[in-house]
């Protein structure tokens, strides 16, 4: 058994998404301002320990890891975020099963610790230990979990500690002893938090909010390349115009013209990422992603990334 460790500083939320070992993400800001990530990870086949900071409000897109059941705990107590709608704080475990939708939303400054533990060594433990809560949680659509302070410090702790290990000591990814003692060590720590632990019960978003939203996020992002106004949104969408903006308030602080523009932006971003600086253009790429007025795209993209959009063409 070999250990794997990835641990680095990202100034690009694109780039931090491909490092990120075993989970599938696609993490956009929704403030302005030059991004910045930290994050650091050790793992075998059979847990992985994550520790990741941002110092950007996140749209967290993307999934869980496939084949594991990963249990994500914020770093501070003070912290606040959204979840599939529903309002959660440092107290509250998450739980993804395997390949989940993140569906998230973190402020400025959020950390978070996981840990994912393959089903296969879940099942283990539950025979071995025969732990009924634990089978509960592998049987049952539970999505959040609330724990005491000192089960939560603890499971802090350790994740944080493991997971910056491979950086402090390199040679503990082919030390066999060391490995074993790190999985046992870390799933000590959860199973006595999933023991104590009880089903938070979060109060999701309106219904009537929850579908409009749903419905104008699945147009704006079939639609992103094209000239697709705020003002034809909840016709296509099929919902109230009032009902959506307060359902794009409540989840990401900003109005469905807001994000939409946000959204359009990270997508120009990637497709100038992709581009061939010598035959391409920042006018014809904008303009296949319905921007036409340059000065105000370079003002808007720069207040958003502290780059322009030149800039990004020619990396």
């Amino acid at each position: 058994m070999n250990g794997t460790y990835m641990a680095g500083a990202f100034n690009d939320s694109d780039a931090f998404n491909a490092a990120v070992q075993v989970w599938n993400l696609d993490f956009r800001q929704l403030d302005a301002g030059a991004f910045h990530a930290e994050l650091s990870q050790l793992g075998t086949p059979d847990v992985v320990a994550t520790s990741s900071r941002f110092n950007r409000k996140l749209k967290q897109g993307g999934t869980a890891p496939s084949g594991y059941m990963t249990f994500g705990i914020p770093g501070e107590e003070h912290t606040r975020f959204r979840r599939m709608g529903c309002d959660l704080n440092g107290s509250n475990v998450v739980i993804f099963k395997s390949g989940d939708a993140l569906d998230c939303v973190s402020e400025a400054g959020f950390g978070a610790h996981t840990m994912s533990v393959s089903l296969r060594r879940l099942q283990q433990l539950v025979h071995t230990h025969e732990l009924n809560s634990l089978s509960d949680l592998l049987s049952k659509q539970e999505h959040f979990l609330q724990s005491n302070l000192q089960v939560r410090s603890r499971l802090r702790q350790a994740i944080a500690s493991y997971s910056a290990c491979g950086k402090q000591r390199p040679d503990v990814l082919s030390n066999r002893v060391f490995l074993k003692e790190y999985e046992s060590n870390l799933l000590e720590c959860l199973l006595a938090g999933v023991v104590q632990a009880k089903p938070f019960k979060a109060r999701p978003m309106a219904h009537s909010r929850a579908h409009a939203l749903k419905r104008a996020l699945a147009v704006i992002h079939d639609r992103h390349d094209k000239s697709l106004t705020a003002t034809e949104l909840p016709a296509l969408a099929g919902v109230s115009a009032r009902t959506l903006l307060y359902a794009f308030q409540q989840e990401f602080g900003l109005s469905p013209k807001e994000y939409m523009k946000l959204y359009r932006l990270h997508q120009l971003r990637r497709a100038l990422k992709q581009g061939r600086p010598v035959l391409d253009t920042v006018a014809g790429v904008a303009n296949e992603h319905g921007f036409w007025h340059m000065g105000q795209l370079a003002q808007d993209y720069r207040k958003l990334f502290d780059e322009l959009p030149s800039e990004t063409l020619k990396r």
